[in-house]
């Protein structure tokens, strides 16, 4: 939604529907200089999600328009 998870002011709600989350862990993105740290796996996210970065173009678009 592009809220500063910073702020002063941070929303969280229970979605209407609850689905089941499937967690991935992955390496970190973008840290290539941390040597054998760069590998661990440290970055968790949503496995169903269509915002992950890891997702192409074209399987973002599928997962957007099932929603």
């Amino acid at each position: 939604s592009g809220a500063d998870l910073q702020s002063e002011r941070l929303w969280i709600e229970y979605p209407d529907q609850p689905h089941h989350i499937r967690i991935h862990a992955t390496p970190r993105i973008g840290v290539e200089y941390a040597g054998s740290w760069a590998s661990k796996l440290w970055r968790f996210h949503d496995a169903d999600s269509a915002y992950v970065s890891t997702l192409s173009t074209a399987q973002r678009k599928r997962m957007l328009a099932a929603c």
